[in-house]
């Protein structure tokens, strides 16, 4: 009986550590997104327009970028 929850508490521990390395994996993807998101956004901003339309510019851009990338903006 001992060595049956010897063997429950390994398998939970490594499902936790599985859990733990996926949400890892996902929060570096969307930093990486996040990053090329918003070099994209300040790339597009144009010297000749005003700071509001550059902004909501740089807004739309890096929203839609977020979006095609899978994650919330």
């Amino acid at each position: 009986m001992r060595i049956a929850e010897v063997w429950r508490v390994v398998l939970v521990a490594g499902a936790g550590l599985v859990i733990a390395s996926t949400n890892a994996d996902a929060a570096g993807g969307r930093t990486a997104a996040r990053e090329r998101c918003m070099a994209q956004s300040r790339a597009s901003v144009d010297a000749n327009l005003g700071a509001v339309h550059n902004q909501r510019r740089e807004t739309a851009i890096y929203r839609s970028c977020m979006q095609q990338a899978g994650f919330r903006p």
